[in-house]
């Protein structure tokens, strides 16, 4: 699901266990990389966010660390 909120556009994915989820983040920057890349849109525009009925999570992929990216 992709949401403009706040002049930012959101990427958002619903992953059941979303606490427990592992790779979550680094397929959302994945998906934020292709975005920017074919839709034009500024990478610091971008926000990447998952989330059940319980959690929500959501972090700037401009600011994510090679560490959080990496695929394991």
């Amino acid at each position: 699901m992709v949401q403009i909120r706040g002049g930012n556009v959101v990427i958002m994915d619903y992953k059941p266990g979303a606490n427990r989820d592992r790779k979550a983040a680094q397929q959302l920057y994945h998906y934020a990389v292709a975005l920017s890349f074919r839709a034009k849109i500024p990478f610091e525009k971008i926000r990447c966010a998952w989330f059940d009925e319980n959690d929500y999570f959501e972090y700037n992929p401009k600011l994510a660390s090679a560490k959080l990216i990496k695929w394991k």
